[in-house]
């Protein structure tokens, strides 16, 4: 286990450096991290930056709030409004505002100090966010996520046959009941003071992320109608829903386990009449954490199934309805949400079919016509139009009815804009794989010219350079006529180019060998850090036997080199 010491101890020595060996500040804390580091001691939780009054006192703060918010739960992880008051210590008020000095003391700061050069850089805000998992705060934090308004009847074993409770934690014990009934008032200022600050701890940390053990009380919340009923509270449960499940594959499973869908359906279905579109859009980015794969910790993702259970539940043709009151209320937020939403669905061809006939594939089109100056829409739209290009059918429609026109107006308009000219470069690819005919089309339209402008102006964006280079590659690979057109463009030098970066190096390759260019001075590695050779298509003799001769004794063959288990791996048995 990794020694650590106390933020107290570390500002100590720094104080002693200073008062007993006349050191400067910077020097006393670069001693004292030398003198820690040479014990062994991991630093990593502390602020690393001079002590002074103000880090003193802002701390004192810190540590009070996160004081008086575990006095505020009784052993049994519940906690009530009745018995906030009941201590002359605490209020309503005063829990609102732990709340809050812990939420502003963990929000990042554009002007925190550095650490000393040579060393990993430790905020004062990262400092108190990392305290919150060595000191349980985060579950201190979740509990108060099921406040109620009355002193609520405790039973020992109260979850013990509960299959919906959270998974088992050897930390402070989290309750799971929830209630809006009662005095909504003073419950209503805790819990949205709660999910607020939840909100922004998840969402700055990983680490809590990982920590973070609430989402089935999230589920639960969810069904409660009053709160579900409130703008206010939904829109920030289904925030927290999202920030939670960001790059958190546990959190995705736990909340789609729970029941989760369900909710998502029932607020669309509750605040849609309503054109409300603060709720909706949290939806639509909800749905688009659950249904994406981007906790590259994992091998496996439940993504794809999240995309299918949430069309089976009858999901898309109620985006197409979110979708249009998008355009009665001229809202682009709404507008990119939904589209967030359709992209991360369109996961098999049965959904995509489904996404066409709701006609939430022509609003795509329509909506980035008409928002063309909006960045943000564009790359949305394109981001659609990539995904949906799985479909060969449709991707041939989006070539001829207009939806590849509108792509290449937008890449013109955001040249500068790295993510819509990455879309653009892989919408582009998926519209020319193992369609011909679409690329003549494309390379009339100037697809080729596009990918060489974004090449060239995004040098630095590595998904974009390998985007780029599979683009070209799928245009040339069955299409050897339309060469000079491509070269043309001036795409071999941005080819090599591309090709120095090992996260492009193979797609480039490739659109160079199609292109009948060489590789120069591309090189890739292994693992270990070793050079691999790239060769190009003909400088090796391929290794196969040029004979077709049927052979009539391949049985016995076989036979002869066939062993059994044991006697191939006598260890089996």
């Amino acid at each position: 286990m990794t020694a650590r010491v106390s933020q107290e101890n570390f500002d100590e020595v720094v104080k002693e450096n200073m008062e007993d060996f006349e050191m400067s500040p910077e020097d006393a804390v670069h001693d004292a991290i030398e003198q820690f580091h040479k014990q062994g001691v991991s630093l990593d939780n502390l602020d690393l930056s001079v002590p002074n009054d103000e880090n003193r006192e802002a701390r004192a703060a810190y540590v009070a709030a996160c004081d008086l918010l575990d006095n505020s739960i009784n052993p049994q992880g519940k906690v009530s409004v009745e018995a906030i008051e009941e201590d002359p210590a605490a209020s309503v008020e005063r829990v609102v505002q732990a709340l809050l000095t812990i939420q502003e003391s963990c929000s990042p700061q554009a002007d925190a100090p550095k650490a000393p050069v040579g060393y990993k850089v430790i905020t004062r805000d990262s400092v108190f966010r990392s305290l919150l998992v060595t000191n349980s705060g985060i579950f201190t934090l979740m509990s108060m996520l099921g406040v109620t308004a009355s002193k609520p009847i405790l039973s020992e074993n109260e979850n013990e046959n509960d299959e919906d409770a959270p998974p088992t934690i050897n930390k402070p014990t989290l309750s799971t009941s929830t209630t809006s009934k009662n005095d909504e008032g003073p419950v209503r200022k805790i819990l949205l003071a709660t999910l607020s600050c939840l909100r922004l701890l998840v969402k700055e940390s990983q680490e809590l992320r990982d920590a973070f053990l609430a989402q089935k009380l999230l589920v639960r919340l969810l069904k409660e109608p009053s709160w579900l009923s409130d703008v206010e509270v939904a829109s920030s449960l289904l925030a927290l829903v999202k920030a939670s499940s960001k790059a958190t594959e546990s959190n995705k499973a736990y909340f789609v386990n729970a029941g989760g869908l369900q909710p998502l359906m029932d607020a669309v279905n509750m605040h849609l009449p309503n054109s409300e579109p603060k709720v909706l859009g949290e939806v639509c980015m909800a749905v688009g954490v659950l249904c994406k794969f981007d906790d590259f910790r994992k091998e496996m993702s439940s993504a794809h199934d999240n995309a299918r259970e949430i069309s089976n539940i009858g999901f898309v043709p109620v985006l197409n309805k979110i979708a249009k009151l998008s355009d009665e209320l001229d809202h682009t937020q709404l507008a990119m949400a939904v589209m967030g939403a359709v992209r991360v669905l369109a996961v098999n061809d049965e959904i995509v079919q489904g996404i066409v006939a709701s006609g939430l594939l022509d609003w795509v089109r329509s909506s980035l016509e008409k928002h063309m100056s909006s960045p943000f829409l564009v790359s949305a739209a394109i981001g659609c139009f990539r995904n949906i290009s799985g479909n060969d059918e449709i991707k041939t429609n989006l070539v001829n009815n207009g939806a590849l026109d509108q792509m290449l107006v937008g890449m013109k308009h955001h040249l500068d804009v790295g993510n819509v000219q990455e879309h653009g470069c892989g919408t582009l690819a998926a519209m020319a794989l193992r369609k011909p005919e679409n690329v003549v089309i494309l390379i009339e339209k100037g697809g080729a010219t596009a990918v060489a402008t974004a090449l060239k102006r995004h040098p630095n964006n590595i998904q974009l350079q390998r985007q780029g280079c599979l683009a070209v590659r799928n245009f040339i690979v069955r299409n050897q006529e339309l060469r000079d057109m491509i070269l043309d463009c001036g795409l071999e030098p941005l080819l090599k180019f591309a090709g120095k970066y090992q996260g492009a190096v193979d797609e480039a390759y490739a659109a160079l060998r199609d292109l009948g260019c060489e590789g120069v001075g591309m090189k890739k590695y292994d693992a270990d850090g070793k050079e691999i050779k790239l060769q190009m298509f003909g400088e090796k003799k391929a290794n196969f036997n040029s004979s077709l001769a049927e052979s009539n004794d391949i049985e016995n063959r076989v036979q002869e080199k066939a062993t059994a288990p044991a006697h191939s791996n006598p260890e089996l048995f």
